[in-house]
């Protein structure tokens, strides 16, 4: 399942920090971004292995990894062995650089997690309350 979030620019201007993107248990197909995207990207693999190709190196992710990729940042990524299954969420505003730096994410790349479960039940926490639609001050 997939599920993307459009806001227009009056509402971005009024919330610090907002989802764009959702994914659960998706069944990734191979991306290329050669100019990125507009927000910030959080995967979690949980089934299968991947690559992921920033600034020309490559990594291997494997479930239980994790991976962070920033905004207007060039990359590629793909399954290599069986479904590549990945959990994201894609997130942006004004908060969202501090938000990172203080959950020591300061680049690109990939980041090792100790609890795939805790991270994916809050995946599912934010796509439940996503579909609530709550109005935007």
């Amino acid at each position: 399942m997939i599920k993307s979030y459009q806001l227009t620019k009056m509402e971005k201007k009024k919330i610090p920090l907002y989802l764009q993107l959702i994914a659960l248990d998706y069944i990734q197909e191979p991306i290329n971004r050669q100019t990125g995207i507009n927000f910030h990207q959080w995967f979690m693999c949980s089934g299968g292995v991947g690559e992921l190709i920033l600034d020309g190196k490559r990594s291997i992710i494997h479930p239980g990894d994790g991976f962070f990729i920033a905004a207007h940042t060039p990359h590629i990524y793909r399954g290599i062995e069986g479904d590549f299954i990945l959990n994201t969420i894609g997130f942006n505003g004004n908060i969202a650089q501090k938000l990172l730096m203080t959950l020591g994410i300061s680049e690109s790349g990939v980041y090792r997690c100790n609890n795939i479960d805790t991270y994916i039940d809050k995946v599912r926490q934010m796509e439940n309350l996503a579909r609530k639609e709550l109005p935007i001050p």
